[in-house]
């Protein structure tokens, strides 16, 4: 996403942080197996359809 976007990781932190903040995202971490662990996958954004302002 960052690399999409061509903005730094802290601006996408930022933003990312302001839209969830504001109910607009959810972040959803998933896991996965590695090496029989479970460990952190990637993040999962899902994008609100209604927001109570």
């Amino acid at each position: 996403m960052q690399r999409d976007l061509g903005i730094c990781a802290n601006t996408l932190s930022k933003y990312l942080r302001e839209l969830k903040d504001h109910g607009l995202i959810e972040v959803e971490q998933t896991r996965v197996l590695s090496g029989g662990k479970r460990v952190y996958g990637y993040n999962k954004y899902i994008l609100r359809s209604h927001v109570n302002l």
